[in-house]
């Protein structure tokens, strides 16, 4: 039996303060997000998205529905971002070691 398939179809990109964005490709990758969001930011939505891909991630339900629960925690949360304004960033762009995992800090660009 060959090994299953965890990554989501297509990433979710999250808001993480003003400068950086996440990009949540997997169950872990939002386990990891989740279990970081502030406590006092905490309600019954980020519970449940965090249970959900928990159990995604053992392989107990399909992982749309990690990706599912991820991307409507997100929504309700109000740091959605959609994919056509994210930025790819080289990597080896260092950002003076500000890199957290997944998530980018992306200069502020202004307007010339």
């Amino acid at each position: 039996m060959g090994e299953i398939n965890r990554f989501f179809d297509r990433p979710v990109y999250l808001a993480d303060g003003p400068n950086s964005v996440c990009e949540i490709s997997d169950a872990a990758d939002a386990i990891e997000f989740l279990e970081e969001w502030p406590p006092e930011l905490r309600d019954t939505a980020s519970e449940v998205a965090l249970r959900v891909c928990r159990r995604a991630h053992d392989g107990l339900i399909p992982t749309a529905a990690a990706r599912n629960a991820i991307e409507g925690f997100a929504r309700m949360a109000g740091i959605l971002e959609d994919e056509a304004v994210t930025v790819s960033v080289p990597a080896s762009y260092d950002n003076n070691d500000e890199n957290d995992g997944n998530c980018v800090r992306i200069p502020s660009f202004s307007a010339v």
